[in-house]
């Protein structure tokens, strides 16, 4: 029977401290109705949406197949996410997740159900590219802050560094939440 309890999603998050190439993402654990986990990641430095997008350029949000992580992941990003979904399920750990189901006799049998996500309805996933793959942006210097125009021009590369890659293929009211979200990034 899926159960999912705070020890074991204790020793998920701890694993998941491990892998060195998500330090830097956003990502929030939750249980899912005591039966699974909810990993919901919220910003990362690679784009994880791109073939997510691909049938849909508008989407900010979206839930991994973990089945199909080949089909939907490449590259660096795929040995990433297979790196998570291991942790996830504790594998080589002495209370790893198992699955004994049988779909043909309907017959369902798992440690716990485990679900990943990219953004929120209400927020949208942001691929915050590195800077040392970013051309001709920096970070405004605090010394422009109070010199008038050009304060403006500062604030608007603060948010612009903070934008997800594809920002001008989103919709209106992505785009507010995206900006809006690059504004608390950026601290202002």
């Amino acid at each position: 029977m899926a159960y999912m309890n705070q020890e074991r999603k204790a020793k998920i998050a701890a694993a998941l401290k491990k892998i060195e190439a998500i330090r830097d993402w956003k990502y929030t654990l939750r249980g899912a109705g005591g039966s699974g986990i909810t990993m919901t990641i919220m910003q990362a430095d690679m784009d994880l949406m791109k073939s997510f997008r691909e049938s849909d350029p508008n989407r900010t949000d979206a839930e991994v197949n973990k089945y199909y992580l080949g089909n939907q992941f490449e590259g660096a990003a795929l040995n990433v996410m297979n790196a998570v979904l291991d942790a996830l399920n504790l594998v080589g750990d002495s209370d790893a997740n198992y699955d004994n189901s049988d779909s043909m006799t309907d017959y369902f049998d798992v440690g716990w159900y485990v679900y990943i996500k990219l953004g929120r309805w209400d927020s949208p996933f942001l691929d915050v590219i590195p800077r040392s793959e970013r051309k001709n942006t920096k970070k405004p210097k605090s010394s422009y802050a109070n010199s008038g125009p050009v304060a403006k021009k500062a604030v608007k590369a603060a948010i612009s560094y903070y934008l997800p890659s594809d920002f001008y293929t989103l919709s209106p009211g992505r785009k507010a939440a995206a900006t809006k979200r690059a504004m608390q990034l950026a601290g202002l």
